[in-house]
């Protein structure tokens, strides 16, 4: 195993950066080389080695033409023996929203997802690929669901959530704060724990709470915390709310010039956003 595995690696790597011939180059550009390894580890039953093997052929390298349909088919084994990457990989092949924004397929406003690429990361999710577990829920309806199809969802996020995934623990916290049912003391400390790693939606949510509850001196550290954390990815009215917290003295020392700053600084579009 410990052999099988290290032909994995060995391929990623030169698939990665060429193991030192050359760091910095194009993905690809070292095909060639990673091919051979990866094609032993796949043999050898490596289902991590497949993953990287079918992305190799889907589309080509160097040295390498491309061979979608024996890519296709090596995830489709690969996710029928248990490999959850494997699942999400073929996922993707499905829905493109999938393979072109992985961190947002799903959200609203973004292309729907097919039901068989949906089926698929429900397997990955259960087969402990967390992400798939967050990216199958945030395709989820917000509401309207059965009690039986919520109670899934919740269960995939809080697989997630323990496993370390901030946005499940964001999206957790946003299913059980609303509805009939709704625990808005259990959604803030969903939203907390997720804040404290440094994600920012969940730290706009809660430093959206503070300002709604009127800057409560009692939250005023971690309300002011979480919104300078959101206001730094321009989200929301979070640099709206620091401004304001800098402008009455709430939580930090009064400076209406720093709160002038903080409130022109949300107005500008974050480094890299669209506009």
């Amino acid at each position: 195993a410990g052999v099988v595995r290290s032909c994995a690696e060995l391929g990623a790597c030169y698939l990665r950066l060429g193991c030192g011939r050359g760091e910095g180059e194009p993905v690809g550009q070292h095909a060639a080389l990673a091919l051979p390894w990866l094609e032993r580890a796949c043999g050898a039953g490596d289902s991590g080695g497949c993953v990287r093997l079918a992305g190799l052929l889907r589309t080509g390298g160097r040295g390498v033409p491309a061979a979608p349909k024996r890519a296709a088919a090596l995830l489709q084994t690969a996710c029928k023996s248990g490999a959850g990457a494997a699942c999400r990989a073929q996922a993707a092949l499905l829905w493109p929203a999938l393979a072109a924004r992985p961190t947002t397929a799903g959200s609203a406003g973004a292309p729907a997802a097919p039901k068989a690429a949906l089926a698929l990361l429900e397997r990955a999710c259960g087969l402990g690929d967390l992400s798939s577990c967050v990216t199958w829920a945030r395709a989820q309806p917000g509401e309207g669901l059965s009690r039986r199809a919520e109670r899934r969802v919740r269960e995939a996020l809080q697989r997630a959530c323990l496993g370390e995934e901030a946005s499940a623990c964001v999206l957790l916290g946003d299913r059980v704060g609303r509805g009939p049912g709704a625990n808005p003391g259990l959604a803030a400390q969903l939203h907390a724990a997720a804040c404290r790693t440094g994600d920012a939606q969940a730290c706009a949510r809660l430093g959206a709470r503070w300002i709604a509850a009127g800057l409560p001196a009692a939250a005023r550290v971690p309300g002011v915390r979480a919104l300078r954390v959101a206001c730094a990815a321009r989200l929301g009215a979070s640099c709206a709310g620091l401004a304001r917290a800098y402008r009455e003295g709430v939580g930090v020392m009064r400076a209406p010039k720093a709160a002038d700053f903080i409130a022109a600084r949300g107005a500008r579009p974050a480094q890299g956003a669209r506009p």
